[in-house]
């Protein structure tokens, strides 16, 4: 038959608690690695500085891309879907800079399919090499 001893487990690591300090509670924090002659800025070295902002950039382009992407989703995928007669057509032109641009595209043609597939893999091509470039940093710095 189990017997609950709760009251009591409670009752010890509240006094164990109470016996620690605020400062052995607290883990302490670890000094950063530091490169002789490296000045730091916020705790980072000029090189994680750096490394750190184009990682951030290539982030952004990714984002980007994703949200692009998921703005034009349906329109892509639905080869099915008829254009507006001629009479009522407007020619546009793809603005892969801007989000907002695509929300109100309700169809896509073959041409415009390719060129976001293009834009696509320009971006994810781009984005690649810069990863490679960091890595290639990270390994000689």
């Amino acid at each position: 038959m189990a017997h609950d001893i709760t009251e009591t487990f409670h009752a010890v690591v509240n006094e164990k608690r109470k016996e620690m300090t605020d400062t052995r509670r607290r883990k302490p924090a670890r000094a950063p690695h530091r490169v002789p002659g490296d000045t730091q800025v916020d705790g980072a070295t000029p090189f994680m500085q750096v490394y750190m902002k184009e990682a951030h950039t290539i982030l952004q382009h990714i984002s980007t891309l994703t949200r692009m992407l998921a703005a034009v989703r349906r329109a892509y995928l639905d080869v099915h879907a008829r254009p507006p007669p001629l009479t009522r057509q407007t020619p546009r032109t793809l603005d892969t800079t801007g989000i907002d641009s695509w929300t109100d595209i309700k169809y896509l043609t073959n041409g415009e399919r390719d060129q976001i597939d293009m834009q696509a893999r320009t971006i994810l091509a781009r984005c690649a090499d810069r990863v490679r470039d960091m890595e290639h940093w990270r390994s000689s710095g």
